[in-house]
């Protein structure tokens, strides 16, 4: 059973204990000597503007229909990344993140029209990925897993999060968003574990991962960080 409440190490190597699965010794060796507590305080910050970005059933609608965007974009990358991957047991895992990423995208919308009183199907069809988005893909597999892993490890807190500042007025409406956010967690917990099976079967294969995923790690502490406060100033403009 997973009961870690902050990102660690062990909540990692529990998805996979929990699975019948084993991570490559390599990766689970860097994992546990990362700076955890720094990624857990930037991701309790971020899941703190939380408090003053959905206090309303209209704001918790805005802030729903953003996260589709936002899974629409990487369901978008990551099918790119899908297509020019040339090992086809990694491009089927990652057409299959991206069908995840495409159905979170719909599920989010259709809970930002119950938190908003709409119609099923009332919200605007999400964006699609800007272009730079995509052709900044230069090929380097291990480096986007390297972020996608650990966004899927934020993607679980973050909306654990939403989970419980998720108030609504109708009891119904509260439920049924509870509800889509916990299968949306389900599948991003599947992801940390797919991720972290894809870089340890790039392990042997690259000396140099061990150093760029510590790097990755640093630069997403920071990426949240700036998230965080983009947050909060856009809760202090009028």
């Amino acid at each position: 059973m997973i009961q870690q409440t902050r990102p660690s190490a062990a909540f990692v190597l529990q998805l996979f204990e929990r699975n019948g699965l084993k991570p490559h010794s390599g990766f689970a060796a860097i994992l546990t000597q990362l700076d955890w507590e720094s990624f857990s305080a930037a991701v309790e910050a971020l899941g703190a503007t939380l408090a003053f970005s959905c206090g309303t059933p209209r704001d918790l609608s805005r802030v729903l229909i953003g996260h589709s965007r936002t899974e629409a974009a990487g369901a978008e990358v990551i099918a790119h990344v899908a297509a020019v991957t040339p090992d086809e047991g990694h491009s089927k895992a990652l057409r299959r993140h991206a069908a995840d990423e495409r159905r979170h995208s719909r599920i989010f919308s259709a809970l930002s029209a119950i938190a908003a009183a709409l119609p099923a199907g009332a919200m605007a069809a999400p964006e699609a990925a800007r272009d730079s988005f995509v052709d900044e893909y230069d090929g380097d597999l291990a480096g986007f897993l390297c972020d996608t892993h650990f966004a899927e490890i934020r993607n679980v807190f973050h909306i654990g999060a939403l989970v419980r500042m998720a108030a609504h007025p109708d009891p119904s409406a509260a439920r049924k968003i509870r509800a889509g956010l916990a299968r949306v967690i389900l599948d991003e917990r599947r992801h940390v574990t797919g991720t972290a099976r894809m870089l340890g079967q790039l392990f042997d294969a690259d000396p140099f991962l061990p150093d760029r995923i510590r790097v990755a790690f640093a630069e997403y502490v920071k990426f949240i960080g700036r998230e965080a406060q983009a947050a909060r100033e856009a809760a202090s403009r009028p």
